[in-house]
């Protein structure tokens, strides 16, 4: 028997429910936690069985990292609670908008590492001369086994 408020039937109307609400922001586990929808477990084997589910909710994803991009400037732009009545630092509100920032920027750079992600330079300057480091080589060696 079924779990009442748990859909066992794959549709569209269904995943384009899930990633709408994925764009707008909401997490899988919220989302999952919704009446008539389905469990993580269900949308985990989803995502492993249906190609056409996989792509839908990978632009779900994109959107949502791009949402969060959105929202930094929001969270760091916004200081209404940075302060009590006579000017007062409010550190806790600070630290919580701090964190929610560090959070958003975490996700965006998992769910979009190119645009969002830490950028490693990998270009390597400089020449390398093989027979130099053959010639540096053997001079240790005999240093060595002096």
């Amino acid at each position: 028997m079924a779990k009442p408020g748990r859909p066992s039937k794959y549709s569209d109307e269904l995943v384009e429910t899930i990633c709408a609400l994925l764009m707008e922001g909401q997490s899988l586990v919220h989302i999952c936690s919704l009446d008539n929808m389905p469990s993580r477990q269900t949308v985990a084997r989803w995502l492993a069985a249906k190609p056409d589910f996989q792509q839908r909710y990978k632009q779900a994803r994109e959107v949502q990292a791009e949402f969060m991009a959105d929202e930094l400037l929001e969270l760091a732009d916004d200081a209404t609670e940075d302060f009590y009545g006579e000017g007062q630092p409010n550190r806790v509100a600070v630290q919580r908008s701090k964190l929610k920032i560090d959070t958003r920027k975490w996700v965006a750079s998992k769910l979009l590492p190119r645009k969002y992600g830490d950028r490693i330079d990998m270009n390597v300057t400089g020449e390398i001369s093989l027979a130099e480091m053959v010639k540096e080589a053997r001079a240790r060696a005999d240093k060595q086994s002096r």
